[in-house]
């Protein structure tokens, strides 16, 4: 079995994996009838990732409709110890069947922190969570069935434990010698195929990642010290006494990472 990377050494790999991008944009204005979303941004405005493609990529923007969305807004305090997140994800049922329920893994729970949802809803309605697996499967049912082609948009509010001592898979989600890493912090959906939804118990140890392609918005409010590392490229940013705000675009990606810790230096190229 590989040894364990350490968290500065994972970092380093990640801004390698990050060097395809190019140079980031300022964000486009959001569109007004956008305003219900959580960040404000049109669910098929896929303009705010062009700024991580390049050139010869471009195209991938045009395809993929039905390719999920994720929009997150997460807040990490001071103490590193709990973090706040809030998120809408747009779905689109892609198979030839009706769905009954949407399913989302929560990564934290097998690796030594904890996800705890606080509210739920399906196109505005709530719902009750229901977990499988030791916590790390929760599926929501649905108020209706969702039919091929269908879509719905599932908005969650949720806190995550950070733990301090190395937990499930090589350590990749706490906070360990100055660096927070948050590996699959947020509830994601995992694929849905021939065999049903993948959403067996999570392994601690090993590649987890079989999720769809997807599309990452997330905001960042995190103190001002720390300077933050994560996948896709940054669109937006502003500093608000201690704090500073920062928005991400990523995708087509299967994952979206964070890495966060102070006296940090970002270097990318292309």
């Amino acid at each position: 079995m590989p040894k364990a990377l350490r968290p500065a050494a994972m970092v380093l790999v990640l801004l390698v994996i990050l060097g395809g991008c190019s140079t980031a944009q300022p964000s486009p204005t959001a569109d007004p009838a956008a305003a219900a979303t959580l960040l404000g941004a049109a669910w098929d405005d896929r303009t705010p990732f062009r700024a991580g493609l390049v050139a010869a990529a471009q195209d991938i923007l045009e395809e993929l409709p039905g390719a999920s969305v994720y929009q997150i807004d997460l807040q990490i305090p001071a103490a590193l110890d709990v973090l706040a997140g809030r998120q809408s994800v747009r779905y689109t049922n892609q198979e030839g069947v009706p769905l009954q329920a949407i399913y989302f893994q929560l990564f934290p729970n097998i690796a030594g922190g904890r996800t705890t949802i606080s509210a739920a809803r399906v196109d505005g309605q709530a719902v009750t969570p229901a977990y499988e697996y030791g916590d790390s499967t929760m599926h929501l049912d649905l108020p209706a069935a969702l039919q091929p082609g269908g879509q719905v948009v599932i908005d969650l509010e949720y806190t995550l434990d950070i733990p301090r001592d190395l937990g499930g898979n090589y350590g990749l989600y706490g906070y360990f010698e100055g660096l927070l890493v948050l590996d699959r912090f947020y509830p994601v959906i995992p694929v849905y195929d021939g065999s049903g939804w993948n959403a067996q118990e999570l392994p601690p140890t090993g590649d987890l990642t079989y999720y769809d392609a997807s599309f990452y918005l997330v905001r960042v409010t995190a103190p001002a010290a720390l300077t933050l590392v994560a996948s896709g490229v940054e669109i937006a940013r502003e500093r608000a006494g201690q704090e500073q705000v920062v928005i991400f675009a990523a995708g087509p990606m299967r994952d979206f990472y964070l890495a966060a810790g102070e006296g940090l230096e970002a270097v990318s190229t292309t």
